[in-house]
This record gives C-alpha cells, sequence and structure tokens, in this order.
C-alpha cells in the first residue's frame, strides 16, 4: 500500500494491524474521496477497503512500472511494517480466524481444515512452512499470509 503524495509505502503484514494502517494509507492516497465517503478508520475491513488495487504493489518493480517512480526516486520514499510479538500474532490469528469466524467460514479452505484443533493446525501449517523454506514451493493460502513468520 501506498501513498506517492507523502512517499510512503506501507508492507501490510496480516495480523499485524494491518487494516487499520490499510485505512490509513488509503486515506493519505486520496484524503478528499476518503472525506467524502465518509469512511472511517477502525470501520474499513479488507474486503470493503476504499482503496482496494488503486494504491497497491507487490514489490519494488511493480510500484517503479506501476506508478513510473525510478528506483533512485524510491529510494528516498519511507518503506515501513509493523512487525508484532510472534507468539502474540499467532495466538491472536488463530483466536480470530479459527475459533470466533468459525461460524461463518469454511474450515475447508482455512485453519489447514483442522476447524478448532490447534494440534492439528499447528502440524499442518508447520509442514507447510518446511515445504515453503526447503522446497521453496509457491504456497499463498489466507492461513500462509495470516501464520507465516512475518519476515518471509
Amino acid at each position: 500500500m501506498l501513498s506517492t503524495k507523502y512517499r510512503l509505502n506501507l508492507c501490510a503484514i496480516e495480523k499485524n494491524f494491518s487494516t487499520i494502517l490499510t485505512a490509513i494509507i488509503c486515506f493519505l492516497f486520496d484524503e478528499d474521496k476518503f472525506r467524502k465517503k465518509n469512511r472511517e478508520f477502525g470501520k474499513e475491513t479488507f474486503a470493503r477497503r476504499l482503496c482496494a488495487r488503486q494504491n497497491e504493489a507487490f514489490s519494488f518493480d511493480h510500484i517503479s512500472t506501476k506508478y513510473n517512480i525510478s528506483e533512485a526516486d524510491l529510494n528516498n520514499w519511507v518503506h515501513f511494517a509493523a512487525i508484532r510479538e510472534p507468539i502474540d500474532r499467532f495466538v491472536s490469528g488463530f483466536v480470530d480466524k479459527c475459533l470466533v469466524e468459525r461460524t461463518w467460514i469454511q474450515y475447508k479452505e482455512r485453519c489447514n481444515g483442522c476447524m478448532t484443533n490447534l494440534t492439528c493446525f499447528v502440524d499442518a501449517e508447520y509442514d507447510r512452512m518446511l515445504r515453503f523454506s526447503k522446497e521453496k514451493a509457491r504456497l499463498n493460502s489466507f492461513d500462509d499470509r495470516h501464520f507465516f513468520p512475518q519476515n518471509w
């Protein structure tokens, strides 16, 4: 997520204050639109974010190409990410995504199909992490984005 006006680039990491940070960057990307639509930082969601696909990029190359910004110019930007204590992030993620949201999520797609079973979930996610690190497997599931190490 980025704000070209303020030269800010946010690497949003799931379960790290990402929804609020994304809303803040959206506001800084287009303040007038955010105000005109009566949006509020605390009421934004990932699925209904105002700036979806408008201020998003997936690499520095993508930013350079999409916004016609040179690599040298990107060196003058502020690039940041919020990092959370890993155990706190894991517990928060498991409670939120596998226990609280269990009434509406499809367990075949989330929580590694383990429903509320923590042992099953940890074993399955650990196996995925090993595959990703050893085999360079292209993994990017909902669970991976919420539970893989933050520096990956």
